[in-house]
């Protein structure tokens, strides 16, 4: 049996880092709810976007323990998500014919950045950019090489929480 990373101290705080991501962006007065997949076992996206009772789109939620100011400048912008994980929001928007969408929450910057992956018939439409890279593992650490997307972030929209 495999222990999941989400499981962890270190998944754990992940997890809590998710949820406030998902507050920042849903928790106001937009008329659109989260409903997120199980946690208890690994799932192809973190949830789906509701509004209506009706599934207006799904969701990959990350959070980075950096500022805006380093995204954009020593890290030139691009999110890094693996190309497998885009390939799995691909794959569920086209079945679903419903649009992906990615959060990125910026931790010490207390924002969320938003993008469009895919459109509704499962196109990915980010700009970005695909390298076999090493990167770490998991939120646990540890180091693997795989095929990376590299997504620009400069058309995100910007949602901020009030931490700050």
């Amino acid at each position: 049996m495999t222990t999941l990373d989400i499981n962890s101290p270190r998944g754990r705080i992940a997890a809590a880092d998710q949820l406030r991501a998902v507050e920042i962006v849903f928790g106001g007065a937009n008329g659109f709810n989260f409903f997120s997949t199980a946690t208890d076992d690994a799932a192809a996206i973190d949830g789906f976007i509701v509004r209506n009772s009706v599934i207006t789109g799904l969701a990959e939620v990350k959070s980075r323990d950096m500022d805006y100011e380093t995204l954009l400048g020593k890290y030139h912008g691009e999110w890094l998500l693996t190309f497998q994980k885009l390939l799995d929001i691909q794959k569920v928007s086209q079945l679903l014919h419903i649009p992906g969408y990615g959060l990125l929450y910026l931790i010490p910057s207390d924002m969320v950045l938003v993008l469009t992956l895919t459109n509704s018939l499962g196109t990915i439409v980010c700009r970005h950019r695909e390298e076999l890279t090493a990167t770490k593992k998991t939120c646990n650490g540890g180091s693997i090489q795989r095929n990376n997307a590299y997504i620009d972030v400069s058309g995100a929209k910007i949602y901020r929480g009030n931490k700050l």
